[in-house]
């Protein structure tokens, strides 16, 4: 039935309640003081206890009080059986924490029905507490889902945003580019034109000898070679990164899709890429080694937002150490990513200040984050671990003081897919100078 713990250092008395307690069929522990009892009850963890109240080394009280401080809402049914029979006293051994009371001498019948009460309450305690629990994880859960909602509302509201983006911005940018080519030809022509009449007029008027003086025609037509290079440049990285945008929100994909992890790490690089710039503090270096991965089956825009979250986060701890401390640290995002006997996985660190260890265990609770008020929502590594359980991986973190944290993204691929090429590893260049290979 129960198990019940019997503390008292008079042997007859624990005769007598162990027989009359076995007869009801429970299980029945037996300590001889105070300090053997706490003992045996925090190995054995008895449903109830029936103590006496004086007792040498350790009272009924003390034993009361400290299953109550160590066990908390977990503590056993504590009877305290005593012959004080004033009301001060069993005031006093009720304020302890003792649940019940029972009188000397103990009455069989009574200390029976006073068990079964115990009984009840624990069973009712341990319902409440299964309840707890049961509440306790389904707020969980919709914390879970509410961020996915959040997340998943936002992501839409961005694929809107970059599909106009990208039908707005690319037809000015190919207007320009296929007028390039023309406009560069028709400068030519201009200028051989005014070289053809300089040769067949060479004295023409003061007035146009003043204009060709004041013009430097020269000057004026290698500049404008410069502006049309300038222009072409600058249209050409307009139109990598709606690229970039396209490519790393994958609007023209939907669902599983097998895709190479290195490139979304690129295209998250790319769109970060004015983070890592000096903007009058040290610039941040990204130094890059990427392995011979398997394709992996995965929701590409997902994980795409798992590398833009831990780079972005990234950068923001590497500002923070240099806020603090200028000339403490080169800054340095490290990227590596692996091929595993199941999978692959995709490590992520930085130099910046470690995570403490007491947070360690939070930073992936949706709405926790450390920093300042108005400067984190708590979402980003909260999502970035969702979608790594939601893809049947994992998402790790490790950090040591005066060291790396290090984020480890890992994902299962199947053994035999196809193997996607490797980029050669740059050295430590910011992420603005870098080019993923056509």
């Amino acid at each position: 039935m129960a198990k019940i713990l019997v503390v008292d250092d008079d042997v007859t008395t624990q005769l007598v309640l162990e027989h009359c307690l076995a007869s009801e069929g429970h299980q029945v522990l037996l300590a001889g003081d105070g300090e053997a009892g706490l003992a045996l009850a925090i190995e054995s963890r008895p449903q109830v206890v029936i103590c006496d109240w004086m007792m040498p080394k350790l009272d009924g009280l003390g034993l009361c009080q400290a299953l109550k401080l160590q066990q908390g809402g977990s503590a056993p049914f504590f009877i305290l059986v005593t012959a004080r029979e004033q009301v001060d006293d069993r005031v006093r051994g009720l304020d302890a924490g003792a649940d019940d009371l029972l009188a000397k001498p103990v009455e069989v019948p009574e200390l029976l029905a006073r068990v079964r009460a115990g009984l009840r309450v624990q069973a009712m305690n341990q319902t409440v507490r299964d309840s707890n629990q049961q509440l306790s994880q389904a707020l969980k859960n919709l914390k879970r889902t509410q961020t996915r909602l959040v997340q998943s509302e936002k992501m839409s509201s961005l694929s809107q945003v970059v599909a106009g983006l990208a039908h707005e911005v690319n037809n000015p940018v190919t207007f320009i580019q296929g007028n390039l080519p023309h406009l560069r030809d028709y400068i030519e022509d201009l200028i051989g034109l005014v070289h053809q009449y300089q040769e067949e007029l060479p004295q023409p008027s003061p007035t146009l000898q003043a204009k060709l003086a004041a013009t430097d025609l020269d000057y004026l037509h290698s500049d404008c070679d410069r502006i049309l290079s300038s222009i072409q440049s600058g249209s050409d990285r307009i139109r990598d990164i709606v690229y970039s945008l396209r490519s790393f929100s994958r609007l023209d994909e939907a669902g599983l899709k097998s895709v190479n992890l290195n490139e979304g790490i690129e295209q998250a690089l790319r769109l970060l890429a004015h983070r890592f710039e000096a903007n009058g503090r040290v610039g941040i270096q990204v130094r890059r080694q990427y392995a011979n991965l398997p394709l992996v089956e995965c929701c590409a825009q997902d994980v795409n937002q798992v590398f833009f979250h831990l780079i972005d986060n990234a950068v923001d701890a590497l500002m923070e150490r240099c806020d603090q401390d200028y000339d403490a640290i080169s800054p340095l995002v490290r990227i590596e990513t692996a091929a595993t006997p199941t999978g692959v996985t995709v490590t992520i660190a930085n130099n910046g200040p470690a995570i403490p260890a007491n947070l360690q265990a939070q930073i992936f609770d949706p709405f926790f984050t450390t920093k300042p008020v108005g400067k984190g929502r708590g979402l980003g590594l909260a999502i970035a671990y969702q979608v790594a359980q939601q893809h049947s991986g994992s998402l790790v973190c490790h950090s040591e003081p005066n060291g790396e944290t290090q984020f480890a993204f890992t994902l299962p691929a199947e053994p035999q897919a196809e193997a996607a090429a490797a980029w050669i590893s740059t050295p430590d260049l910011p992420a603005l100078e870098t080019t993923p290979p056509r």
